[in-house]
């Protein structure tokens, strides 16, 4: 029984060789291979650089008729779509891998990369070929996975406004001391590439219509409410050009209520008929990070002066001390 249970032993270990026989054609790795001591199972999870990132598009905020058929072109409380992935999938990061750290080795009977589900990557290999992956994978990380941070500044001006087109804090400052008002001031974080939207806006409810009905005794009417939305909102998609500007494609409307709400009865009862100023801004732009640019401005219908300024800034995920 003893010599049956050691000849199975025997025929185990033969069919699972424990030791690495491909021979290095690295000379800093030469001997390294052969030695099972060296070599290190590690997992790197990758499902930062795989996850299919949203476009989130704006709100229009134009008066549409209740019932209206929506354009997808110009959702009326905005939309989300699928955008796109930094790499196509976890095997165009196993390529590049396999391509550009020690392309080498990959190909010998030793150092082995499998790729499980869509996120991970399971690597043995000597501990220096494990910290070159590491560094790679961190390395990719520093070019895509970049964070931009938009400062958005809206000022209702008393006259003209200057029309220079990078402007400092101090000189914001002195804007604002000199009447400017600032009507609104924000900021929104989205990954490069990614487009991002901002909505602050008051929305009111008002009787557009009555759905009326006609039976012999009674008259049935159903009012039918609509929304007008005055106030805010842009979408911005801003992509880094390296450290040191920031290209920024934006674009919004600014609505205010115009006149006075007219009320009109008809059959069914009254209903009003909103009235408002709509002012639609477009710029793409590159600006220098941490400096204020005035991307758009101009004079709306009630004679009031707007200057909008944008001031990207840039993090990187995991770094310590907020954007930069």
């Amino acid at each position: 029984m003893k010599w049956s249970i050691l000849a199975l032993v025997l025929v185990v270990l033969t069919a699972v060789p424990l030791g690495l026989t491909g021979i290095a054609q690295d000379g800093e790795l030469s001997g390294l291979l052969d030695d099972e001591t060296s070599m290190v199972l590690r997992v790197h999870n990758v499902a930062d650089l795989t996850v299919r990132l949203m476009d989130f598009k704006r709100s229009h905020l134009a008066i549409q008729p209740a019932g209206s058929e929506m354009n997808e072109d110009e959702p009326c409380f905005g939309a989300a779509y699928e955008g796109e992935r930094f790499f196509a999938d976890i095997e165009e990061i196993a390529e590049l891998i396999e391509m550009n750290v020690r392309p080498e080795v990959w190909a010998l009977d030793g150092p082995a990369m499998r790729i499980v589900g869509s996120h991970a990557l399971v690597v043995s290999a000597p501990a220096e070929i494990q910290k070159e992956v590491a560094a790679y994978l961190a390395s990719l990380r520093a070019s895509v996975g970049r964070l931009v941070t938009v400062e958005l500044r809206l000022y209702s001006l008393t006259g003209p406004s200057d029309g220079t087109a990078l402007w400092t804090r101090e000189r914001l400052a002195k804007l604002e001391a000199a009447g400017a008002e600032l009507a609104l001031s924000s900021r929104i974080t989205g990954f490069s590439g990614q487009r991002i939207s901002f909505y602050r806006a008051l929305q009111r409810s008002y009787v557009q219509d009555y759905d009326v009905e006609v039976a012999q005794t009674a008259l049935i009417a159903d009012p039918i409410v609509s929304v007008q939305q005055l106030g805010l909102s842009f979408d911005v998609r801003c992509v880094n050009r390296g450290d040191s500007h920031v290209v920024v494609d934006l674009g919004g409307y600014l609505t205010a209520a115009h006149d006075e709400d007219r009320t009109v009865s008809v059959t069914g009862g009254p209903v009003t008929a909103p009235a408002q100023r709509l002012v639609e801004f477009r710029t793409t732009v590159a600006v220098p990070v941490g400096t204020h640019a005035l991307v758009s401005r101009g004079k709306t219908p009630d004679g009031r002066n707007w200057a909008l300024f944008v001031a990207p800034h840039l993090d990187r995920i995991g770094v310590k001390g907020g954007a930069k």
